[in-house]
């Protein structure tokens, strides 16, 4: 009585509703009292206990999986100067750097194991730019006078990039090193290092390497 009463409050909820309510599932071919012939259902019989748990979790609006692999967070180095490696083949080329209003989420492709691409895509970052090739610490003055206006920017070893984030802070990376598994490296692995500006700054000329 109490199931039979289970289902008709079911079906009565179900009317109201814009989408799908109900998810009839069949074990066997027992006639089931005010369901009609026409009613489409599941087949236990015909479906693993896996599957029909994973259709179960999306009519409960919980579906298993979320979100794709490559939506996975980037690594992180949550401070504000330091040494980082790490694979730019995985993670979309992402790499994260800082903290809070000082956050900064760069992201590479390869061109070969002398030079790199590197993007503003991420949502943090408002532009990208490379000082000119040789530059060092004394020669790059003020960073925010550097071209920010293209998408991507391809630095080669040994030059410094700078990215700004959308919150007006800057930071400064130097290409350490870049590997390359299509030219023979053992890796694609992508040696930097940077320093972000805490105050606000754009003059990086006290750094030092």
């Amino acid at each position: 009585m109490w199931t039979n009463h289970e289902r008709r409050a079911a079906q009565s909820r179900a009317l109201t509703e814009k989408g799908e309510y109900i998810l009839p599932v069949r074990f066997d071919d027992t006639a089931v009292e005010g369901l009609l012939p026409t009613v489409s259902y599941l087949d236990a019989r015909r479906i693993s206990p896996e599957v029909l748990a994973s259709k179960v979790l999306e009519k409960l609006g919980r579906p298993i999986i979320l979100s794709k692999a490559n939506a996975l967070p980037p690594p992180h180095s949550p401070a504000l100067c330091g040494d980082v490696a790490f694979d730019y083949s995985s993670h979309d080329g992402r790499f994260e750097f800082g903290h809070g209003d000082l956050a900064f989420e760069s992201r590479w492709t390869r061109v070969s194991n002398r030079s790199i691409y590197c993007y503003n895509d991420a949502p943090s970052i408002r532009g990208v730019a490379v000082a000119p090739v040789g530059a060092d610490f004394k020669a790059l003055g003020d960073v925010s006078t550097l071209d920010f206006t293209s998408r991507t920017r391809c630095p080669a070893v040994g030059q410094f990039v700078v990215l700004q984030n959308t919150k007006g802070f800057f930071a400064l990376l130097r290409i350490e090193s870049i590997g390359d598994m299509t030219r023979g490296d053992r890796s694609d692995e992508l040696t930097l290092r940077y320093w972000v500006r805490p105050d606000g700054g754009s003059d990086f000329t006290n750094e030092r390497g």
